[in-house]
Parts: structure tokens; C-alpha cells; sequence
């Protein structure tokens, strides 16, 4: 679903803050294990395969305290998040995201530590792609690891948050954290995805509880 940027006047650059990014393509390939194979060859791939052969049920992020040893847990985790970065280096995003959300999330929270930079670039190549909910939980990350300049990712979350996932008052809450003195330009902005998202509101809007982002 493309973003109706017609509906709010957001037009939002990433590059302002994060330097100059080059376009990521998606997958190239027809198989997650062509890809993993050829970028990966050093990596144990039957151990890749227990992980991201696993159920659906296993791999949720309401799965059960770990029945497995803790050692083995940390190093599928790393195992999958070396995976993962490759893939997103190599451009082959639908594999990326294949493995991450085969991983727990309590897995990933634990031991990954994805990069500023690895981060930005993956934001870019989705929304390149217009996999636009795709990237919520990455630019959430991002939001916490790059804390003092992430004014235009508020801005695009919240954006998107009302847009495509019609989480008004989540997007509200995200815009809440921005400085009460910003920018001509960002509080137009801001204040044009405000109103959207206090109409959504008023509308009856349903939607999950909301977090700290």
C-alpha cells in the first residue's frame, strides 16, 4: 500500500539527517537459502535451518521462555542476526525479513545490536519498495539509537502510523517526545499529521494499546 502523501504535506527526506543512501533493490533470487548460501559461505547453514525451519508457533514473539540451553539460544540469535545483515548489505530485503521474523523477540532484543548506519539503509530500501509497515519496527529502533536527531523520523512514523497502519493515537504518542520549538517547516509538518491523526480519533479509530516509542 503506497502511503496517500496527498493527504498530509510530509514530504519527509531521510538524507537530511543520515547523509546520502543509495537505492536497495529486493530479492534477486527465488530461494531465502540461494541467497544465504551465496552471501554466507561461512556460515553453519543447518543451523540457520533449525532456526528458520522452525514453526510459526515456536518462532512468535509470545513464545515460552526458552526450553533450549541458553548458549545455543545466543548463538542462533547472532547467528541470525549476521544473516540478517548481510542480507540487507546484499539488498535482498524480503530475505531479511524472512529471518527476522523468524527470531523471538525476546531473542532480538537480547543479543542483536543492529547499526546506526545498517539501519538507515534498511528504512530507506523499504520505503524505496513502499513497504512502508515493514519498516515501523525499524525505525522504532532507530528512534532509540540515534535519540538527538530523529525530528524527520518521528515525522515519517507518525505519517505512517496514521496513514497505513491507523494508529492515530500511536502516532500521536510518537510526536508527543518532538520539542515544543522546532522549525517553521517540521511544525507544519507536524502539526498537519497531528490534525489527521486527532480526526482519525474522532472517527472511533480502534487500535492496540499504545507504547513508549
Amino acid at each position: 500500500m503506497m502511503v496517500p502523501y496527498n493527504l498530509v504535506p510530509c514530504d519527509l527526506d531521510l538524507t537530511t539527517h543520515f547523509g546520502l543512501f543509495t537505492a536497495v533493490g529486493g530479492l534477486a533470487v527465488g530461494a531465502l537459502w540461494d541467497v544465504l548460501g551465496r552471501y554466507l559461505p561461512n556460515v553453519n547453514l543447518h543451523s540457520a535451518a533449525a532456526l528458520l525451519n522452525r514453526s510459526d508457533d515456536e518462532s512468535a514473539d509470545d513464545e515460552p521462555p526458552a526450553r533450549r540451553p541458553a548458549d545455543e539460544v545466543r548463538a542462533q540469535a547472532e547467528l541470525a542476526e549476521r544473516s540478517f545483515q548481510q542480507c540487507v548489505k546484499a539488498g535482498h530485503l524480503q530475505a531479511a525479513l524472512a529471518i527476522y521474523h523468524k527470531v523471538p523477540a525476546r531473542s532480538r532484543t537480547k543479543y542483536w545490536h543492529l547499526p546506526e548506519g545498517l539501519l538507515v539503509d534498511l528504512i530507506k530500501g523499504l520505503h524505496h519498495e513502499k513497504k512502508w509497515s515493514d519498516s515501523v519496527p525499524f525505525m522504532v529502533d532507530l528512534l532509540h539509537a540515534a535519540p538527538e536527531r530523529t525530528h524527520n523520523i518521528r515525522l515519517k512514523l507518525a505519517q505512517i502510523l496514521v496513514q497505513v497502519e491507523h494508529r492515530p493515537r500511536q502516532a500521536m504518542q510518537v510526536l508527543s517526545v518532538l520539542p515544543a520549538q522546532l522549525p517553521e517547516s517540521i511544525e507544519k509538518q507536524r502539526s498537519s499529521i497531528w490534525a489527521l491523526a486527532q480526526r482519525k480519533v474522532k472517527e472511533g479509530a480502534v487500535e492496540k494499546p499504545t507504547e513508549e516509542w
